[in-house]
């Protein structure tokens, strides 16, 4: 799959009890992960995909959406893009 594919169908939502998470999208088993304070995109996935969008779910209904993300994000490879502006 296309990181610009990814990119336009995420659809980011913000993280309202995020310290560190600003927004999180979530496209055919990828997560798209913006951070507070950083321009960079950054892409979570398992081998082909395979994060489930209930995971996106389950971090912005967590009231601390930053551990959750820290726990579960051991688990995921991660691609960095960088937003140049």
């Amino acid at each position: 799959m296309k990181v610009s594919e990814i990119l336009a169908n995420a659809n980011p939502q913000p993280v309202s009890r995020g310290r560190n998470l600003y927004k999180i999208g979530w496209h055919d088993g990828y997560l798209v992960v913006t951070f507070q304070g950083r321009d960079a995109i950054y892409i979570y996935g398992k081998d082909g995909g395979g994060i489930a969008e209930a995971e996106r779910d389950k971090i912005l209904a967590n009231p601390y959406p930053d551990a959750l993300f820290s726990k579960l994000k051991n688990h995921w490879k991660v691609y960095k893009v960088e937003v140049k502006r």
